[in-house]
């Protein structure tokens, strides 16, 4: 165990690794472990704000608590877990494994309620719609399928002429579903008809690799491998402003997972607004994590690096917890969650 020093403006309440965990008390103070068993992939709090669910490429869902800073609970996989997301209302999760397996099991009692053969070409990101009546999954079969949560039916399919998809999200009402991917590819679709509503084009080519919307769900924020990140109008899909987090844009030469050491080509991996959509954060393949304030449209912070890339943020629902994974492939992983954040409403 390895004691850090202090961080600016926040404070780094947790770091720990796959096989070894620790936790921060005391305020304005963190701790770092390290020995992860590979790279960080899926993130996801509990509705509670207690909890935090990780996976990764050690092929397990590690139940994190945040009160007293202990593994409560791990469960295995066959295959690395790449995706998971707990439903709004805390009792049921749902694990994406890299060949395509979805299951969803409750919480309480661990039973898995079902399993899907999600998409035979990997399942890449897993989303409950706000009402957790919806689960929403995709990946390298370019569909994007919707599965009614109580019986686990397939009850929607979107299929598109692109490429894979990376990342799913509903819009706060749940009436809308975003999907990125590669080849620049970021749609929105009205959920109850199946209609594409908009195409958003502007990323180079590449992936994008993250969709986030505003708390309003007026807006919607997207980072990609082209090392930007825009924000998109949804009432007309005009890009309203782009974000440099390395200082130019073009399309990223580098693995999705970084490399230690070496050079790092960046493309950002992730990206959430605050509650009020006044901040956005950011997270790199180089380790970093930058703040931006959106109506100033410049970054008003960046936090001390992690090692390796940057795979997932995420955001408590009460917006006072940021956690972000990282690691490079089956060598290390990492996560934090920050607090401190209520400089960034």
């Amino acid at each position: 165990m390895r004691v850090c020093s202090r961080i600016f403006l926040l404070s780094l309440v947790i770091a720990c690794v796959l096989g070894d965990v620790s936790v921060i008390n005391a305020q304005n103070t963190r701790f770092e472990l390290t020995d992860f068993k590979g790279a960080v992939y899926g993130l996801s709090f509990h509705p509670n704000q207690e909890m935090l669910a990780i996976s990764g490429r050690d092929k397990m869902v590690h139940f994190f608590d945040l009160k007293n800073g202990k593994v409560t609970f791990t469960k295995s996989y066959e295959h690395y877990v790449i995706a998971l997301a707990f439903s709004p209302d805390g009792s049921l999760i749902a694990t994406s494994e890299l060949p395509g397996k979805v299951k969803v099991w409750k919480v309480d009692t661990k039973e898995v309620l079902f399993e899907l053969q999600a998409d035979s070409e990997g399942a890449m990101t897993v989303a409950f719609s706000p009402d957790g009546k919806l689960l929403a999954t995709a990946g390298g079969e370019k569909c994007v399928k919707l599965w009614q949560v109580t019986t686990g039916r397939l009850i929607q399919t979107l299929c598109t002429n692109t490429s894979p998809w990376a990342h799913v999200t509903f819009s706060p009402d749940g009436k809308k579903l975003a999907a990125s991917g590669h080849e620049s590819a970021l749609k929105v679709w009205d959920v109850a008809t199946g209609n594409e509503l908009l195409s958003l084009i502007g990323h180079d080519i590449g992936w994008v690799t993250s969709a986030e919307f505003s708390s309003d769900g007026k807006m919607l924020a997207s980072s990609g491998t082209d090392k930007t990140i825009r924000l998109w109008d949804l009432a007309t899909g005009k890009k309203l402003m782009k974000f440099l987090p390395s200082g130019d844009e073009g399309p990223s030469r580098i693995n999705s997972f970084g490399e230690p050491n070496a050079r790092v080509h960046v493309s950002v991996h992730s990206v959430v607004f605050s509650p009020s959509a006044n901040y956005l954060f950011s997270a790199q393949n180089d380790g970093s994590i930058k703040i931006w304030d959106v109506a100033r449209r410049t970054m008003v912070k960046e936090l001390p690096k992690q090692r390796g890339s940057i795979e997932r943020l995420t955001l408590s629902a009460n917006g006072k917890l940021l956690a972000s994974g990282s690691g490079f492939e089956d060598q290390f992983g990492e996560v934090r969650v920050w607090e401190g954040l209520e400089a960034f409403p």
